[in-house]
């Protein structure tokens, strides 16, 4: 029974993140943490200056000003994603703190068919992470994560720990090439079985200002995730169009294999306040997605 129900909550993660369940659990890690990198495929967070860049590429989280973000995921069946985090600029480099959770309630446990299940469980997911970035060499950012994690399912519940690893370089063309190295860790046991983590590498090259005049500015970026345990690569794409610095269009899209999902957002700057708003497209999905983050630049 209790691995049934694993099976149930891997497929619903996995049609939101591409993550393999042959291969891997814990596929929550992979969900993009704001509005904004959800709307560009997470292309665009090695440049983001997101405190929320903290669950996906820990070279996003520099920045010269302080930022505190809280964002919200509805989905179908009130499974939900809640994200809050900051990051603090000091001398010695940019610090960073936060907290995603996501929460998958309503799932029917059953011994044989039914009308009425025997009840209802919810499972769990937590990650808590601390991250570091600064720059060296002036073109060279590196950035580095630890999260602890804890998944809890039915009667039983796991803990582990992992470390993303994240650079960032100026090369020519006004480009930015990154790599990072994400979930390198381990879970404990849940139910007698460990947890494999989805360990990825990814490779991404962004143009940030592909068009620049006083009005629009636009970006396009690109980037392949390969899944370590299973060689499974993702391809996605990512664009972003300014207006005044205070108004943003952003649009993605991605394929593995025969498996493809899109991407839209927008986004209104006021003062210091910013509100992005996301939704994605998922092929065979249970539903699309609806993110919502609002950030402080302080």
């Amino acid at each position: 029974m209790k691995k049934l129900i694993s099976i149930i909550i891997m497929l619903i993660i996995t049609n939101f993140c591409f993550a393999e369940t042959g291969d891997s659990g814990m596929g929550f890690l992979k969900m993009p943490a704001s509005a904004g990198s959800a709307s560009t495929m997470s292309v665009f967070a090695p440049i983001s200056e997101s405190a929320n860049a903290l669950f996906e590429n820990p070279v996003g989280i520099f920045s010269n000003n302080t930022n505190i973000n809280f964002t919200h995921n509805f989905w179908f069946a009130d499974v939900s994603q809640d994200v809050i985090s900051v990051s603090v600029p000091t001398k010695l480099g940019t610090f960073s703190g936060g907290l995603n959770f996501v929460r998958i309630p309503g799932i029917e446990v059953r011994n044989r068919p039914t009308e009425e299940p025997l009840e209802e469980i919810e499972a769990q997911y937590l990650a808590t992470a601390i991250g570091y970035a600064n720059k060296f060499f002036d073109k060279v950012i590196i950035g580095g994560t630890v999260k602890y994690l804890y998944e809890s399912l039915y009667t039983e519940s796991g803990t582990g720990v992992a470390v993303d690893l994240g650079a960032r370089c100026k090369i020519p063309g006004n480009l930015d090439l990154s790599l990072s190295l994400n979930n390198l860790g381990k879970m404990g046991k849940l139910d007698n079985i460990e947890t494999t983590l989805p360990t990825t590498m990814q490779i991404g090259i962004i143009h940030p200002q592909l068009y620049k005049n006083d009005i629009i500015r636009g970006s396009l970026g690109l980037s392949v995730t390969s899944n370590l345990n299973s060689s499974v690569t993702s391809v996605l794409f990512g664009t972003q169009i300014q207006l005044y610095n205070k108004f943003k269009l952003s649009g993605g899209y991605g394929f593995q294999g025969d498996n493809t999902k899109a991407s839209l957002g927008v986004g209104i700057n006021i003062k210091k306040i910013q509100l992005d708003y996301a939704m994605l497209f998922i092929e065979k999905g249970l539903e699309y997605p609806h993110i919502i983050t609002l950030s402080w630049g302080l």
